[in-house]
């Protein structure tokens, strides 16, 4: 009896180990379809994020937003009581961040006179005049970041964070703005990768007169 028995238990134990090798290579081939459906997911995603932006420039640089006069910006009269400023910050890093991606700081601190889109990342001039604007960006170890402020598709300034841990690089411009006109910040094309937020970087800026 006691061979017989032996030779069940070991009959048992194939079986068991080749249940088991049957399912790891179940689960195995279950997680190269997903890992491959992610992937193409993502490429799918970053695809529709390159249309999106390509669109948000457009909107942004169109004719359609500003006030002009014979191919020249006419300045309008401050026709409001209150002042215009707003704050925003980058609460969430961008990964990758796409050629001449605009960066939206979708954590608005403060926003009077409602000229600021968090949504966009655009500034629009309720009114004409002198503004100043500040936009900065914060780096992770390893990534550098390179960022210009523009105006209706002008560039204004330029601003680096290098690729040691943490450096915040900076980007400041004083300009005149005509009512309707566009401000925002975006990637500087082809010059760094990720854009590191946790509520660091901001973008800011207000009417001086």
């Amino acid at each position: 009896m006691a061979p017989r028995a032996a030779a069940w238990c070991f009959v048992v134990v194939l079986l068991t180990v080749g249940i088991n090798c049957n399912e790891e290579d179940v689960i195995r081939e279950r997680i190269e379809k997903l890992e491959a459906l992610n992937d193409n997911l993502k490429q799918q995603l970053n695809s529709q994020k390159n249309v999106y932006n390509d669109l948000l420039n457009e909107l942004a640089t169109s004719s359609d937003f500003t006030d002009r006069s014979d191919g020249h910006q006419k300045r309008q009269l401050l026709t409001c009581a209150g002042p215009v400023v707003f704050h925003a910050r980058l609460q969430n890093a961008i990964y990758p961040i796409g050629t001449n991606q605009i960066i939206a700081y979708e954590d608005v601190v403060t926003n009077v006179g409602n000229g600021y889109d968090s949504f966009t990342g655009l500034f629009r001039a309720p009114v004409g005049g002198a503004y100043e604007f500040i936009a900065t960006m914060w780096s992770s170890d390893g990534n550098f970041l390179e960022i210009e402020m523009v105006r209706n598709g002008v560039d204004l300034c330029y601003g680096r964070a290098s690729q040691s841990n943490q450096t915040m690089g900076s980007c400041v411009s004083m300009v005149e703005l005509s009512a309707g006109d566009r401000v925002w910040v975006r990637h500087l094309s082809g010059r760094g990768t990720y854009a590191n937020g946790q509520e660091y970087p901001s973008f800011a800026g207000h009417l001086i007169v």
